[in-house]
């Protein structure tokens, strides 16, 4: 079985995130190093999870083992039920999941030449942060974080061109509700582990080669301030846009604020007003929402949400006001 204790023949690094905050591009610029493999969209701990959720679940009528062999007596007809994850408790599954994970990274770093680092961009990763450690303790993890107006307009554009409404949703809302998930169930990672550097987007656009660097530094990888400048030009959303990493209109502008033309004013005043605490802690300042009342908007979107009689109810009350 494998040994947790044992150094990995290459560094497994994660990327997390809420998607479309510049992953693929991050990705993209740490795999230009030599000693780097990068993996797309590897769903490999996506995948796994499902076959923890399975045996740490309790279904009424399923996953039980039924038996005769407690019964108190041979001729008692009666069945015992045991939940399969008494038996298989999740301590066991990652014990015996820790050496096919291994031995699927280690091959993925024999990719590369003498590689130092595998690269797993998965932004979903960020909901399977804790079930890496378990099977990798020694996992390194880089999140990255955008302003969620320019992730808010990234989404829509998806769901407009390569993608659709169900995968990126458009109500502002529903968004931001999962902008604050994503990254605060990734910045709760430093409570487990070391292993854990936060990059936003905004500086990688304006300082790329300084914070190039400062993640080789991270993942104690040689480099050098030319070798960070070459992987910024060849990285490039020009070159990105014509090398077949993704579908077409994947890689947009790249812009820190592009979405003060895209994104409506009530729109962003939805998502200023739901994410207002983690923006504040992220330093993206507020362009419109300010204080603690909801936006016009937000109190409009609640009030017709009412049901009927209380609407009818309130009406009643202006007219009378």
């Amino acid at each position: 079985m494998g040994d947790p204790s044992t150094p990995p023949k290459a560094k497994r690094v994660f990327i997390v995130a809420c998607r479309r905050s510049g992953t693929t591009w991050a990705t993209m610029l740490l795999s230009q190093h030599p000693r780097v493999v990068g993996i797309q969209q590897s769903s490999f701990f996506h995948r796994v999870d499902y076959l923890g959720d399975y045996l740490g679940e309790e279904v009424k009528y399923g996953r039980h083992i039924i038996t005769a062999a407690d019964s108190a007596s041979a001729e008692s007809a009666e069945l015992r039920r045991r939940p399969i994850r008494n038996v298989m408790p999740l301590s066991r599954y990652h014990h015996y999941i820790r050496p096919f994970a291994e031995e699927v990274y280690d091959r993925l770093a024999e990719c590369g030449e003498d590689t130092l680092a595998v690269i797993d961009h998965q932004p979903e990763n960020a909901h399977s942060w804790k079930n890496i450690i378990e099977i990798f303790p020694d996992a390194y993890f880089l999140h990255v974080v955008r302003d969620p107006r320019s992730v808010y307009s990234s989404y829509a554009h998806s769901a407009r061109t390569w993608s659709n409404h169900k995968t990126f949703t458009s109500n502002a809302s529903d968004f931001a509700a999962e902008w604050r998930t994503e990254v605060s169930s990734a910045r709760e990672i430093p409570l487990r582990t070391d292993r854990y550097l936060e990059v936003r987007y905004e500086d990688m656009l304006a300082n790329g080669p300084e914070e190039l660097r400062r993640i080789h530094e991270y993942l104690e990888l040689p480099s050098s301030e030319q070798q960070c400048r070459e992987a910024i030009a060849a990285c490039s959303l020009d070159r990105l846009r014509k090398s077949g990493h993704g579908p077409r209109g994947f890689f947009r502008k790249g812009q820190a604020s592009g979405w003060r033309s895209e994104v409506p004013r009530s729109k962003v005043e939805v998502i200023e007003f739901d994410c207002a605490s983690l923006m504040s802690e992220l330093g993206y300042d507020r362009a419109f929402v300010t204080g603690p009342q909801k936006p016009f908007s937000m109190r409009v979107r609640d009030f017709l949400k009412r049901p009927l009689w209380a609407l009818r109810r309130r009406l009643s009350r202006l007219r009378s006001a």
